[in-house]
């Protein structure tokens, strides 16, 4: 039976590994097959890795088969603590990698520097010092020259009190919260005595510490006598932390969770199921790198036998019985490192034996205080010739034990902390049902010369799937950290993608650490080339090189380089004093650009000052600087240089930057330039067309180029058909590279680059030595771009004016981009005033918009939800003056009441990111409530690849149980389309009361247990018997498709003719058409009839159509405009391919007499 103690804590005293056991019952053969296990019985591990560190996958474990563990080997000494302000006593350690740290990213150090006499006391004050490495085995400690040690500050402590007393430890991470602001970027804990508790530091390089809430603890009452951490977790978009504490005589961990590192939860034990009690120090805990999921920890475990005959015949023993006359356990206390993982943060399978033993007996270890892992691990090269890399750790040697201690560095198998095991009599693996995400399955696997694993895949009963049977499963030997699974008749397991199966695993003289399903990037969007790592630093260094060159513009050029090779922040550095600097204008365009797409965006407002200087020297460079950085301003500026200004390269340059903001009338000014007779403004707008144009201006580059002689005028043509993708150009940007002019190599690296052209990898690394500077500051660039996805500002904007009746209507296409959708923003002005109330909401969205680095310019969808016309009036008005001339997006407005009672206005976007974080899946920017992060998302993006639209769903009951209901029936349909439900990008719900919104957002919640919840938006429809309709629009790895949009019926749920359940977008290119309505007094037939006449028009100049729609919205509000949408729609829809839709019943559209509004998304023809 277990004690009151045992149970709040977590330690269990049942038999360890009991599933290990069960799993012997299946010896003599594969288990009989089985009843298909329940829904929620089958787990989904995506495209994950999975380790064989625990139990999550295992099912049954036949013959020998057994997961064993894994031992750190030992390596050299990485650093000796023998400076003055150091000693025996260094402890808790914090080490990581620091990618961009310096440039090239710098391994870093973090530990507490003390000495402890053998009598116990202290002999200086207890530090925080600092040391980096650039591989992770040579250590420095740098002359910090912060503060003082015995009357100097050449020394390396960046710590040295805690509110007046001595720090005791301090662990520090790089904060990767996506809301870190650049002065909080790095944080630390540690504990302090004055008053006791856990305080929070912030610095924006690592070095320099400032205490965080206002210098009182975030965490108090508890031991934490030892090492604590913290960290941010983006995988529940919250900060966690693991403590030390008592329970009575119980050493033990707590963790807590935290939304801004200052306010904390409760702190509960962690839990131990089957392993013995266990006296722990420190946790070490942080998420595996390459499987986020997996909380893997270190914590020390203490063990005093008392003075037992065995203590005396450890290493030291006169020293040992110094120390034990200040404390006799300081003498009979020995310490190591155990392994324990978890995947919610509180239950840990906890390995129940040593992961580092203390090693044979020296001087140096079997002490109290040895063993002790420093936090984080790092991935290090490894000192064998042409071997993959590897995991370094480090624990401490010497603690306690003489003048000096030291730290000593481990090494590990990538995944290799334990594996599944058989001898050579064999053994197998039978795994749980589970789905997954990928079309190629890879392990981590090492064997003997005569051991071998072969794998089958079963379906969830464990009958073996044709095609994939063991007899036809090709032997796996060898040892690899990414070795390929195939079968006789394929490697593809792509077409199980969404089937619950099972993996079978027959494995002889074997080790498996590791399995992953991978996603192979089958969209349309170039795929990611390979540029060898020394390559890609030999490009690093020589752009840095030419970044501090003494010619300005190659050095410019250099750094538009550094930035795509992910060096922005030592362009920022370097440029931004040279800005302060600089008089000529034309060069501070140069200097202001650059910090731009270095992430600076600020400085897009110093470019818009020198175009609208009366000095013209700067103007063109402005222009351009503009057009290069998808800058704008208030447009104002450029419309009047595109208009009015007597140069001709300057318009083009106006006409280029606004043409970026999708602007179709500056785009056609620029490609009747084409065929300017003079070669000088016919190459500028060829260079332009083959960056902001389509493959329509093929045929218009291969006109424009019939009449140009001149070599350098026609590679301008050459490179832009190239780049649009035309063979030809493609061919000649080949010979180019060899040119024999400096001019022309230049240019065609530059597109070779853009273009994507793998096949120019040798030539582009042999331009790397070219004797003219700027071909090899391009070529550089060019393959640092080849080596990485595409960049996410490659899109292009299209807007064009809807004919109708009623004003200012625009449609929007937009191509290739990553997508941001915003929740539904509500004001944070507490005035009941409408202006206020939009000016707050339009204020949010520039700081989301800011946080992509996109401009108001960019913005391609607003969806504007009012109480009443008067609001909708303000809101116009306002837009007018917010949004940059000629730069409307497609708006739609409808009339609800709002979430908040006191909102009079509110409004949601979609805009493309000019940054992103990542690309294989949906990435949630978590919002914020009251100061505190929040688990309902403020924005994601939806990465380039298939975008599915999911029609509105409803089902009966209270709003509550109707909401969960609805959202599980749609969770339903993403996994019939092979979505997860992590890859939703937005939710709108049409509910009714929305006074009831809280009810709402609760059920939703409840469905995303532990995750962050995508953006919600909510419109209060009128229904007679249904509380609520909820519709999604969700992501998925784009593929390969002959038609640009298909449709789908899920099996649970009927087809209709006029709307579709499921649309998926393949092509790139999406068409948002907003804010369709008649005028006037008109009959309810005649406005919806006007409205598609309206839709026909929109859609016809983006080279879409009705059979194109992928997505509509329709807000009707009578009877009779609903009755006439549906007596149209089936004369205007082909019934094989309506769109997904919702329709709803609202009590407004913003506009006195009108009932009906129409908000539609498209997707273009093939292209030509």
């Amino acid at each position: 039976m277990r004690t009151a103690n045992e149970i709040r804590c977590g330690f269990g005293r049942t038999t360890a590994l009991v599933w290990l056991a069960a799993g012997l019952t299946g010896i003599g053969g594969l288990p009989l097959a089985t009843a298909a296990p329940k829904t929620d019985e089958i787990r989904d591990i995506g495209s994950r890795r999975e380790l064989m560190i625990d139990n999550f996958l295992v099912d049954r474990l036949v013959g020998a088969a057994r997961l064993r563990l894994h031992n750190p080997v030992r390596r050299e000494i990485a650093i000796v603590h023998d400076a003055p302000w150091e000693g025996n006593g260094c402890n808790y350690y914090t080490v990581f990698f620091d990618k961009g740290y310096r440039g090239t990213g710098r391994y870093r150090m973090y530990y507490h520097a003390w000495h402890i006499p053998s009598d116990g006391n202290q002999s200086h004050p207890l530090r925080i010092a600092y040391a980096e490495s650039k591989d992770g085995i040579h250590w420095v400690k740098p002359k910090l020259g912060f503060f003082e040690h015995a009357g100097s500050r050449q020394n390396n402590i960046v710590l040295s009190e805690i509110n007046g007393q001595q720090p005791h430890d301090f662990s520090v991470f790089k904060d990767d919260n996506p809301s870190v602001k650049p002065e909080a970027k790095y944080k630390a804990i540690g504990y302090g005595n004055k008053p006791p508790g856990l305080y929070a530091f912030q610095s924006p390089d690592g070095l320099r510490w400032t205490p965080m809430n206002n210098s009182k603890p975030v965490m108090t009452g508890h031991a934490f006598d030892t090492q604590n951490i913290a960290f941010w977790d983006s995988r529940i978009g919250k900060y966690r932390s693991f403590v030390r504490d008592f329970d009575g005589k119980i050493r033990g961990i707590r963790t807590a969770t935290s939304e801004d590192l200052v306010n904390w939860t409760r702190r509960d034990w962690l839990e131990y199921p089957g392993t013995p009690v266990e006296q722990l120090y420190t946790n070490q805990i942080l998420p595996y790198y390459r499987a986020p999921h997996l909380l893997i920890g270190f914590p020390v475990r203490y063990v005093d036998r008392g003075w037992v005959p065995g203590t005396r015949r450890l290493p030291s023993l006169k020293l040992r019985e110094q120390r034990s006359r200040s404390n006799k356990r300081y003498g009979s206390a020995v310490t190591d490192t155990v392994l324990m993982t978890s995947r919610d943060g509180r239950r840990f399978h906890r390995w129940n034996q040593a992961f580092l033993r203390p090693g044979l007996r020296t001087r140096h270890n079997w002490a109290y205080g040895d063993n002790y892992m420093a936090w984080q691990m790092v991935e290090t090269d490894s000192p064998e010739d042409d071997s993959p890399r590897e995991l370094s750790m480090y624990a401490t040697e010497s603690y306690f034990t003489g003048k000096t201690s030291r730290l000593r560095r481990y090494s590990l198998r990538i995944d290799g902390f334990a594996s599944l095991f058989a001898p050579r009599e064999g053994g197998e693996l039978i795994t749980r049902p589970f789905r997954f995400r990928g079309d190629r399955l890879s392990v981590n696997v090492a064997t003997s010369a005569a051991g071998s694993v072969r794998v089958e895949i079963l379906d969830a009963a464990g009958k073996p799937i044709p095609g994939f049977v063991l007899a036809e499963s090709h032997e796996i030997f060898g040892d690899a950290v990414d070795y390929p699974v195939e079968w006789k008749s394929t490697s593809s397991v792509a077409r199980l993608v969404g089937q619950p199966i099972r993996l079978r695993f027959v494995l002889r003289e074997a080790d498996l650490y590791a399995l992953k399903f991978s996603a192979k990037d089958k969209s349309s969007a170039p795929r990611k080339p390979q540029v060898s790592k020394s390559v890609q630093d030999r490009c690093l260094k020589v752009l840095e090189d030419g970044l501090r060159g003494e010619d300005f513009w190659p050095a410019i050029h250099a750094a538009e380089g550094l930035t795509l090779g992910g060096r922005q922040q030592v362009v920022i550095d370097f440029l931004r004093p040279k800005l302060d600097e600089e008089n000529d204008s034309q060069k501070r365009c140069g200097l202001a650009r650059e910090l731009v797409r270095a992430g600076a965006r600020k400085y897009v407002d110093e470019m818009v000052r020198i175009l609208g200087a009366k000095d013209s020297h700067g103007h063109v460079h402005a222009a351009e600087s503009l057009y290069k950085v998808h800058g704008c301003g208030d447009g104002r500026d450029l419309e009047r240089a595109w208009k009015t200004s007597d140069n001709m390269i300057l318009r083009l340059m106006a006409a280029a930057a606004l043409a970026r903001s999708g602007r179709g009338d500056a785009l056609d000014f620029v490609r009747n330039q084409l065929v300017n007779p003079d070669d000088k403004i016919s190459r500028i707008a060829a260079w332009i067309v083959a960056r902001v144009g389509d493959r329509t201006d093929v045929s218009r580059l291969k006109r424009g180029i019939k009449p140009i002689k001149d070599p350098l005028s026609r590679c301008y043509f050459e490179h832009g058909l190239a780049l649009l993708g035309d063979a030809s150009g493609r061919r000649v940007l080949m010979k180019n590279l060899v040119s024999d002019r400096p001019d022309i190599r230049t240019y065609a690296a530059v597109f070779a680059g853009e273009a994507r052209m793998v096949r120019a990898i040798p030539l582009l690394v042999g331009l790397l030595d070219d004797s003219f500077p700027d071909v090899r500051y391009r070529s550089a660039q060019a393959l640092l771009e080849l080596s990485r996805p595409q960049p996410a500002s490659r899109f292009l904007l299209r807007r064009t004016q809807v004919d109708g009746e009623n004003g200012p209507t625009v449609a929007v296409g937009v191509e290739n981009a990553h997508l941001v959708h915003t929740t539904q923003l509500l004001p944070g002005s507490r005035a009941d005033n409408a202006e206020e109330q939009i000016r707050s909401v339009l204020d949010q969205l520039d700081a989301l918009m800011s946080g992509y680095r996109t401009p108001r310019s960019q913005l391609v969808k607003l969806n504007v939800y009012v109480t009443g016309r008067p609001v909708r009036q303000v809101v116009e008005k306002s837009l007018e003056i917010w949004l940059p001339t000629g730069c409307r997006p497609a708006v739609a407005h409808v009339q609800t009441p709002l979430a908040d009672p006191r909102a009079r206005v509110a409004i949601d976007a979609v805009f493309p990111a000019q940054q992103v974080q990542a690309t294989d899946g949906v990435k949630h920017t978590p919002g914020v409530q009251k100061g505190r992060a929040s688990r309902f998302a403020r924005s994601s993006v939806l990465p380039r690849g298939d975008v599915v639209y999911v029609s509105g769903q409803a089902r009966p009951g209270s709003l509550s149980v109707a909401t969960t209901a609805t959202m599980r029936g749609l969770f339903a349909t993403l996994e019939f389309m092979k979505v997860r439900k992590q890859d939703i990008v937005q939710i709108k719900c049409f509910a009714n009361p929305v006074k009831d919104a809280a009810t709402v957002m609760d059920a939703i919640a409840s469905v995303f247990a532990g995750e962050t919840i995508p953006p919600v938006s909510l419109v209060e429809w009128q229904h007679g018997s249904l509380p609520i309709e909820i519709e999604v629009v969700a992501w998925r790895p784009g593929i390969r498709s002959k038609e640009p949009l298909s449709f789908a019926t899920p099996p649970d749920l009927s087809s209709s003719p006029v709307f579709s359940r499921v649309a998926t977008i393949h092509s790139q290119n999406r068409i948002y058409v907003a804010g369709l309505r008649s005028t006037g007094q008109q009959s309810d037939a005649s406005q919806v009839k006007s409205v598609f006449d309206q839709l026909k028009s929109g859609l016809l100049p983006h080279r879409s159509d009705l059979r194109h729609l992928a997505k509509a919205t329709y807000y009707v509000t009578t009877p009779g405009s609903s009755g006439e949408l549906n007596r149209l729609r089936p004369s205007l829809y082909d019934p094989k391919r309506p769109p997904a839709a919702s329709k709803a019943m609202v009590s407004g559209v913003g506009f006195k007499g009108q009932t009906i509004s129409v908000d539609m998304i498209a997707t273009g023809l093939a292209s030509p």
